[in-house]
């Protein structure tokens, strides 16, 4: 049996570290994050990451929480997003900073979530390299059967498709993958 979670919230909300009994609060990083939960749990896990443009990533979330906004005003909540992101790097960490979220923080424009190497990093540090697949998005979306097929590869599915791949594919949530 395959069980699945696509929720990136895993990857990128390890904010909550301090509350954890197993990060004492004088560590300047977490020493547990998700990623070391996840390995508790199931130490074969398999993880997947396809990993957005990540301006693109921000503006999509920008667009979604924030509605009809304009550009100057997502220019202004990055610029303070980033500004603060900054102030935080000057006396810690990028791990730190990405995992610890400030009460001035706002819940948009959060540009910490494109620093894949530090939430990746998490997960390379507790897994092997073998249990871990990253795709770009961009590539599956340009060929999806490829990305398709290197998934089920590494999954270890293995299935004779001899037609072609449908061209729309529900996803849950009212969303679907539409191939062009």
């Amino acid at each position: 049996m395959i069980i699945g979670d696509g929720n990136p919230s895993m990857n990128t909300y390890n904010e909550y570290w301090m509350l954890d009994p197993a990060n004492h609060d004088t560590f300047l990083e977490p020493h547990f994050t998700n990623a070391d939960n996840i390995y508790f749990l199931n130490p074969k896990a398999k993880i997947i990451a396809i990993l957005r443009e990540p301006v693109e990533r921000l503006f999509s979330e920008y667009n979604y929480f924030a509605r009809n906004q304009t550009s100057a005003k997502f220019h202004g909540v990055v610029s303070k997003m980033k500004d603060l992101f900054e102030e935080c790097r000057r006396t810690h960490t990028d791990r730190y900073c990405v995992n610890t979220k400030k009460p001035e923080q706002s819940s948009i424009g959060q540009i910490w979530k494109g620093l894949y190497y530090v939430h990746l990093g998490e997960f390379y540090r507790v897994f092997p390299k073998e249990q871990i697949l990253v795709l770009k998005l961009d590539d599956c979306k340009i060929n999806y059967d490829e990305c398709l097929h290197r998934t089920f590869k590494f999954l270890e599915i293995f299935i004779g498709i001899s037609r072609p791949l449908p061209n729309r594919i529900d996803i849950g949530n009212n969303t679907s993958v539409i191939r062009k």
